[in-house]
């Protein structure tokens, strides 16, 4: 989850490190701001984003699927 203090950096330098990495196929980014997430994937040469919202189902390859609200839920029960 990206915070005040980390989130310019979690979507610039560190997106752009994540991405000179061969082995990356998808990122996750999960707003603090907004009950959102960006799934970023390799697309062949290039990358392309994707934002879901609350209510919206998040699916990253066969094995991998939640609803952005329930993310939230299970965050805001941590705090």
């Amino acid at each position: 989850m990206t915070s005040p203090s980390t989130e310019d950096y979690d979507r610039g330098d560190k997106l752009s490190q994540y991405k000179q990495l061969p082995s990356v196929e998808a990122i996750l980014l999960v707003s603090h701001r907004r009950r959102q997430a960006t799934v970023i994937t390799r697309s062949g040469a290039g990358w392309d984003e994707t934002e879901y919202r609350a209510g919206e189902r998040v699916v990253l390859g066969a094995d991998i699927a939640f609803d952005v609200t329930e993310l939230y839920t299970v965050v805001d029960g941590l705090a």
